[in-house]
């Protein structure tokens, strides 16, 4: 019997696991890969059984890019926020 090298092991999580881990629908990720190729820029191994494995970290990769969007959106919308106000004081 011939036992496969370390590296020969996938390592990684199901789509199920994935849906999971992120609070969403396993087919919301499929039909999302399938519509544009990936899920957010994530793409799985295809195992030769026909099922997905994603990257380990794919769900550390999301959230820190939720995040990042997050924080975007809080610092765009506190700029809008001052230049409104500038815009009233103006018309007083």
């Amino acid at each position: 019997m011939t036992i496969p090298a370390q590296s020969a092991i996938p390592h990684g999580i199901s789509t199920a696991q994935l849906a999971a881990a992120i609070g969403g629908k396993p087919e919301s990720i499929r039909v999302r890969l399938c519509r544009d190729g990936s899920y957010y820029g994530i793409r799985p191994a295809r195992l030769p059984s026909g099922r997905l494995l994603w990257p380990a970290d794919t769900v550390d990769r999301l959230l820190v890019a939720a995040r990042r969007k997050n924080k975007e959106a809080v610092e765009a919308e506190a700029a809008d926020g001052e230049t409104e106000d500038d815009g009233d004081q103006e018309a007083q």
